[in-house]
């Protein structure tokens, strides 16, 4: 989804120009009636006045229930703009067509209108805009062509702007693009592809501070030290990167997620809390491992083996505090001689 879409400042700026916009016009309206040439029967100026202001107040209220909603927010606004069109083209049709004072407010929505809509959809919207206006000059105004030259220079002008913003965005697009590269350089390991330990931090804080209970796992990949220097640095790495994809391989689920954390070591967030449902996850790992293993050259399966420490039902408390508790158990199973270990509650029984 867009960038300038999901701008709710840029927004906000929009529906607040949008109200000075209709003050101005309600002001000019009935102070300067001899200013704006009104192709509308008097008796109907109020109600078109009244229409003007509900339409606003509606589409202010559809808005404010949709700003924090990006799917609607996308939606509200690309059909906001379509009636705003129509509503434009209605305010230029009754008051002198292509002499209106109003046509200038037609430059701000092709302007917004761009910035909104995707590639394809703003060029298509921006054709049926000019369409309309051409349209609207022809069939209203009697002296259409003593003022093809002022259509010619408006459609000048229109097309600078569209292709002008076009500019923008694209400018925009390709910052926006090498900004996203480096984010992903720093949150993506490029040998795993894993989430990094800068990405681990941020995502076990917030996790952290919801209500809802999660399994913390901490993997450690066993002499890996031994294996670089007996296999080289190589098969070492291509080991880091088969077991990483190891676990992305099942996280297509959205059950959990994964990072490299250490040289070595990764750790696994995992919407599970039930013991036997964590080690069904860990069996899956394992098992997709050795067969994954095979594609090595030159290195003996039974040379790697990893150890798990796991903390069940984790819950709000800090970074450092988890952390240390699964490292412990990773340690304690170490001590134990079992390759999955989880935590002892305080009263030393174990979670089920």
């Amino acid at each position: 989804m867009r960038e300038w879409l999901l701008d709710k400042k840029l927004h906000s700026y929009y529906f607040i120009f949008r109200w000075l916009i209709f003050l101005a016009i309600a002001y000019i309206w009935y102070a300067y009636p001899n200013i704006v040439v009104i192709n509308l029967h008097e008796a109907f100026h109020d109600y078109a006045i009244l229409a003007l202001f509900t339409y606003l107040f509606l589409a202010q209220i559809v808005y404010f229930i949709f700003k924090n909603k990006k799917r609607q927010l996308s939606v509200c606004i690309k059909l906001l703009n379509v009636f705003d069109l129509l509503l434009l083209m209605a305010l230029i049709t009754v008051t002198n067509n292509w002499l209106s004072l109003f046509v200038p407010l037609l430059f701000i929505f092709i302007f917004y209108m761009t910035l909104t809509f995707s590639s394809g959809l703003r060029w298509v919207l921006f054709i049926v805009t000019i369409s309309i206006y051409t349209g609207v000059g022809a069939v209203f105004n009697e002296s259409f062509l003593d003022h093809l030259p002022l259509w010619l220079v408006q459609m000048l002008a229109f097309v600078f702007i569209f292709l002008m913003t076009n500019y923008i965005i694209r400018k925009n697009n390709d910052e926006l693009a090498v900004h996203n590269l480096y984010t992903k350089e720093q949150l993506i390991d490029p040998i795993t592809g894993l989430y990094t330990h800068r990405s681990f931090q941020n995502t076990l804080s917030k996790f952290l501070n919801m209500d809802k209970p999660f399994t913390l796992i901490v993997a450690d990949i066993n002499q890996f030290k031994r294996i670089n220097e007996t296999y080289g640095y190589d098969t070492g790495d291509h080991l880091l990167s088969t077991y990483g994809h190891t676990l992305l391989y099942f996280q297509r689920e959205q059950n959990y997620f994964s990072f490299k954390y250490g040289v070595d070591q990764f750790f696994i967030i995992l919407f599970e809390t039930k013991k036997h449902h964590v080690q069904n996850y860990i069996y899956l790992w394992e098992n997709l491992l050795e067969d994954s293993l095979k594609q090595i050259d030159h290195l003996n399966a039974d040379d790697v083996s990893i150890h798990y420490g796991v903390l069940l039902n984790v819950t709000k408390e800090t970074n450092d505090n988890v952390i240390e508790r699964a490292m412990n158990a990773l340690k304690e199973g170490r001590r134990l001689n079992e390759q999955i270990y989880y935590e002892q509650r305080k009263n030393g029984s174990r979670d089920d």
